[in-house]
């Protein structure tokens, strides 16, 4: 059988064991700005995601800047894009935007149009792949455009590439 208390009880034992209740508003300091939660298995501090930031935004290797930090280039890629630390300052990266520096590739659109004329022209893959620093398979791929289909350039197709073999000219 359950036993009513009387009002007056009720509010003396909600007095001695609830907290009190409050109206009012959070101090003006917690709204001024977002708290950040730190992972507290990061290595990493402010200062470094701003900088992080910053060398994605001016367009440095996201590589480069993961080898520098001991971090994947997965997870520079994610604080360059600011979906990591997300309240953290710095520059959010526009390199997926149409036009600008896409992801990991290598060479930029202008870059690409070069190659395929001048390989058009009658440089060989082996002297382009010197000029630009990579390999030749990245130069066939190139003017084949199984890569960078979106740059503009000549495009190398099987016929081309058997008469370029008998040394006869590539159109």
């Amino acid at each position: 059988m359950t036993t009513l208390l009387a009002p007056d009880r009720v509010r003396e034992l909600l007095a001695k064991y609830a907290p009190p209740i409050r109206n009012t508003p959070p101090p003006v300091s917690a709204l001024k700005q977002p708290k950040i939660k730190r992972n507290p298995r990061s290595s990493l501090t402010l200062d470094d995601v701003r900088v992080i930031r910053e060398r994605a935004a001016a367009g440095e290797r996201h590589l480069s800047i993961a080898f520098d930090y001991g971090l994947s280039s997965q997870t520079v890629s994610r604080i360059a894009k600011g979906t990591r630390w997300i309240a953290a300052p710095g520059p959010i990266s526009t390199r997926n935007e149409v036009g600008n520096y896409h992801g990991n590739r290598r060479f930029k659109r202008e870059q690409v149009e070069q190659i395929r004329l001048l390989v058009a022209s009658g440089i060989t893959i082996e002297e382009a792949a010197k000029q630009f620093q990579c390999s030749t398979t990245t130069i066939s791929d190139i003017i084949r455009g199984k890569s960078y289909k979106d740059a503009g350039g000549p495009i190398r197709n099987k016929a081309d590439a058997l008469l370029a073999r008998s040394g006869k000219c590539f159109t």
